[in-house]
């Protein structure tokens, strides 16, 4: 991947993050090859390599869909069984699958850094754990092209589209769950349900998307009972069909056990250096903080226990 006649110089590679543009102008003999670490069709990568006059690629480009799905399995398998609670869950299963999408891009960077040559300059749009995995992989040196200013006003300027996104009934429930994160106001402010001896068919849900879905499927079964039972405000429905009830899940929360919490996190200390023992990917996930995000998914998960 190097060009013709900088037999000694160093590649210089812009890695370009999925937010954000492609850098114009630019100048013939900038970068030596670009990466995208997001997906964009074949046509804009052709005239994004004529305006660069080199090529351009996406780094899903170097996925293997079958063998990546077969890893990935495997490193799950390395955490099952490690972190079991009093109540039987294995939290491993539960919060693993959030970082699948992180050990996929591991599994294309590995391959990507075998293609670059050692001392190569990598160039990134914004600072970001991609980039930082290359830079290990690579062996190269990273520089960061986003100024002070630039990250500032990126930052300042990013809340406010979130916000224009979201209604009313959004925004509160972003303010229950950043301030009422255990329920307990919320539990105290909803009644139990009466409760029926008649058997239902439990459709637990904590977003629209799925709570649709799931009467949708009730719809197909008119002769049994369904209880919707939602996790947040934001799950809940309008209109149910007949055969379908709803409740919510807050009046059945319990006070955080901090002993069965210490107990899971004492566990994920161990397995996380079972894990990094284990495979190269999670040993380039430690070294550039991907699995820094593990404790704060445990501690947010379903951890309440009754006393």
């Amino acid at each position: 991947m190097r060009r013709d006649g900088a037999k000694h110089a160093a590649m210089k590679i812009l890695l370009l993050h999925p937010e954000d543009r492609f850098p114009k102008p630019v100048r013939a003999g900038d970068w030596d090859l670009v990466i995208d670490f997001g997906r964009a069709p074949i046509s804009t990568y052709e005239r994004w390599s004529r305006e660069a006059a080199c090529r351009v690629i996406s780094l899903y480009d170097f996925a293997q869909e079958t063998d990546d799905s077969h890893r990935v399995r495997e490193l799950l398998q390395f955490g099952m069984g490690q972190i079991v609670d009093s109540s039987g869950i294995d939290w491993w299963d539960v919060m693993s699958l959030m970082i699948v999408p992180e050990l996929q891009q591991l599994m294309l960077l590995s391959r990507l850094g075998n293609k670059l040559l050692p001392g190569c300059e990598l160039h990134t749009s914004r600072p970001g754990p991609l980039a930082t995995a290359l830079r290990v992989l690579s062996g190269g040196r990273l520089i960061n092209r986003e100024n002070g200013l630039s990250s500032i006003f990126r930052r300042a300027q990013r809340y406010p589209e979130v916000v224009s996104r979201l209604d009313t009934a959004q925004l509160f429930q972003i303010v229950q769950d950043k301030f009422d994160p255990e329920h307990r106001i919320r539990r105290r402010l909803v009644r139990h349900g009466s409760g029926s001896r008649k058997p239902v068919v439990l459709l637990p849900s904590a977003y629209v998307n799925v709570s649709r879905m799931a009467v949708s499927y009730a719809r197909l079964l008119p002769d049994h009972d369904f209880l919707l039972v939602c996790a947040r405000n934001s799950g809940r429905l309008k209109s149910l069909p007949p055969n379908v009830s709803m409740a919510s899940l807050d009046p059945y929360f319990t006070s955080t056990n901090h002993r069965v919490i210490n107990s899971v996190m004492e566990g994920w200390d161990n397995l996380k250096k079972r894990l990094i023992n284990s495979a190269d990917e999670f040993k380039i996930a430690d070294a550039t903080g991907m699995l820094r995000r593990i404790p704060a998914l445990l501690r947010g998960g379903r951890m309440s226990q009754r006393r």
